[in-house]
């Protein structure tokens, strides 16, 4: 699909100089597709909310140290 976009010159140099893209229209869709993936990670961390049973690193490390030990 063709589209015709302004763009500020500065930000698509950017994200050329950051994305190693080829053309502009790599760029863009890496683009969308990035927006698109952490959108969608957004939506399904918000639906599985949070848990406090889950344990932080510290407490596995220490799980795994006490397996080794015995």
């Amino acid at each position: 699909m063709k589209t015709t976009l302004e763009l500020p010159e500065d930000v698509l140099s950017e994200a050329i100089y950051c994305s190693e893209g080829q053309t502009k229209q790599e760029v863009i869709i890496l683009a969308l597709k990035e927006f698109s993936r952490k959108r969608k990670l957004e939506t399904m961390l918000a639906r599985l909310g949070r848990s406090e049973t889950f344990m932080n690193p510290e407490e596995l490390l220490a799980l795994r140290t006490q397996d080794i030990v015995k």
